[in-house]
């Protein structure tokens, strides 16, 4: 890669946007689809943290354990051996700003202030045009400028928005809005003369699940960090990158690494194995939300709480709905036995899966098991005694009507091949 100057580095902040819901209704997004023609887009992208916050936080300073001291949103914290992305942009003489519309809670601003740093100053808007017009007069400017730009209209319970009768409309209406801010911005760059000089990152924060796994006090994102909430999209514009490089597996927090080897002319040739993601703070204590941490290799997912662990194909079966760990038995050491009876479920479906993968399944779990237990005793450690995490491998996390109708299934198999056998004796005679 060769050295390039960069008139602006644009970073738009796509709040509560999953790959579910971008591809879902991409009609819903004329202007993004017009970007992605010109654009790199990662496809194994995975966000690092379920909340607004802790997201902002990981990319800004490409380090996941950099709030992890915070006991919750009120007693922010940050610690870091890595400076903030804007002081660095900063150092490059680019003009550093954050702007969000519509203005955020004094908790949020103040945490916003803080993550961003002191040399950039956080600017909030109650009015959408307002905000388009700074936006316009900063991106035309002459000097070089930074921008993070945060319309967080698309939050489900944004109360800034219209509010239509149909909720698919009011859905569509704050996803549209991110769409219109992002074709703003663009539109602003080719009038500048910079669209093709700007280095352009959008990336989705989190997702939001509307009780798919189950209701989780009524939160809709900042519960389990399932596939529907990670993975989201990731897309980045005149970074020069190899077409193998969209492919590659990628985490929030290397984004940032990913911009400064770009301006500073350098390829970034780190490759990740995995990526890790939770929902909460290290120390945080929650009773509406439980605590939990994922690992996954962009095909598997392995996921631990207080409840226990769950493995799920994600690549196959992203809605995270069959808990693979319930064909098994879990021994000692983290090792899995087939259940038995398993076998006696004649489903040609089910036969076919588990007689041919089962062992596959079990290899998978071991590699990832490893990786996260790893994880949870840094966190143990990190935590210096407050809390353990260790139980949380202990254990599967139960689902008794899954193991019900398993159990049904077989019985009624078992009853027919009884039947059968009383009948053909019956015959003989």
């Amino acid at each position: 890669m060769t050295n390039r100057d960069y008139s602006a580095v644009i970073i738009i902040h796509m709040e509560s946007l999953n790959e579910e819901i971008f591809w879902g209704d991409i009609a819903n997004y004329p202007n993004l689809r017009m970007l992605l023609k010109e654009s790199v887009y990662c496809d194994r992208f995975y966000t690092t943290a379920t909340s607004t916050i802790m997201g902002m936080t990981d990319f800004v300073y490409g380090d996941r354990t950099a709030c992890e001291n915070s006991a919750d949103l009120e007693h922010f914290r940050l610690s870091s051996e890595n400076t903030s992305l804007f002081e660095e942009l900063a150092k490059r003489q680019y003009v550093t700003k954050v702007l969000n519309y519509p203005e955020l809670s004094g908790t949020d601003y103040g945490n916003m202030k803080q993550i961003f740093g002191e040399r950039t100053q956080v600017v909030q808007h109650r009015d959408y045009k307002e905000f388009l017009g700074m936006l316009s007069e900063l991106i035309c400017a002459d000097e070089p400028v930074a921008l993070y730009v945060y319309d967080w209209s698309s939050l489900l319970t944004q109360p800034q928005m219209e509010r239509p009768d149909s909720f698919v409309q009011s859905c569509k209406n704050r996803y549209r809005r991110l769409d219109d801010t992002v074709g703003f911005v663009m539109e602003q760059l080719k009038k500048a003369g910079k669209y093709q000089e700007a280095l352009i990152v959008l990336f989705g924060d989190h997702g939001d699940d509307l009780y798919c796994e189950e209701f989780h006090n009524g939160f809709t994102h900042a519960i389990e960090p399932y596939y529907s909430l990670i993975k989201t999209p990731l897309i980045l514009k005149n970074f020069d990158l190899a077409q193998e490089d969209a492919h590659r597996l990628t985490a929030l927090t290397d984004v940032r690494g990913l911009i400064l080897s770009c301006l500073d002319g350098k390829i970034c040739k780190e490759k990740r194995e995995y990526v890790v993601a939770r929902n909460l703070f290290l120390c945080q204590k929650s009773k509406m939300l439980n605590k939990s941490v994922c690992v996954t290799d962009g095909e598997y997912m392995l996921l631990a709480s207080r409840k226990g662990m769950e493995l799920y194909c994600t690549l196959y079966s992203n809605y995270s709905h069959f808990n693979l760990l319930h064909l098994y038995r879990l021994l000692p050491e983290g090792k899995l036995r087939y259940r038995s009876w398993m076998s006696r479920v004649e489903t040609e479906h089910f036969m076919y899966l588990m007689d041919a993968y089962h062992k596959d399944f079990a290899d998978v779990f071991l590699r990832l098991y490893g990786l996260l237990k790893e994880e949870l005793f840094r966190m143990e450690r990190a935590a210096g005694g407050k809390e353990t995490y260790l139980h949380w491998i202990k254990k599967i996390r139960p689902d008794s009507r899954m193991h019900r109708q398993m159990r049904m299934l077989w019985l009624k198999k078992t009853c027919w091949r009884i039947k059968d056998n009383i009948f053909e004796k019956k015959q003989k005679n």
